[in-house]
């Protein structure tokens, strides 16, 4: 027996999991408030700080749009960015200590969820025994 899906789902893969849905959000929000930024350095004459927000808002959105998609080279390069953001964080420590922690925690759930059995099944099916 089929699951029931509401039509507006047909937009999303069907393998999604929560966590993944909560990581997309989580860069979706992380890209936007860059894009806000940038518009505000731009205005602002900051050329520079507008390269680093736009920059910073690709670094989010296109793995995430991947992760949506589900494709394997997006997750893997969430990994890579979520552990160097959690090793930044640890310096940003030393300036922040609340700063510090909301990145090294935030961005260390996401790589420890990426790298989770539940996750790894979604990317790569054909290595789970029980398909």
């Amino acid at each position: 027996m089929q699951k029931f899906r509401p039509s507006w789902l047909s937009l999303f893969d069907a393998r999604l999991t929560l966590g993944l849905i909560v990581t997309i959000t989580f860069m979706g929000i992380l890209a936007a408030g860059n894009l806000i930024q940038l518009v505000q350095a731009f205005l602002a004459g900051n050329t520079l700080m507008a390269l680093q927000n736009a920059l910073s808002a690709i670094l989010y959105a296109v793995p995430a749009w991947g992760l949506l998609k589900v494709q394997r080279w997006a997750r893997l390069f969430e990994i890579i960015w979520s552990v160097l953001m959690v090793l930044l964080g640890i310096v940003v420590i030393t300036q922040s200590i609340v700063t510090g922690a909301i990145i090294v925690i935030t961005h260390g759930m996401i790589a420890l969820y990426l790298m989770s059995k539940k996750c790894r099944k979604v990317f790569y099916p054909e290595l789970s025994p029980d398909s």
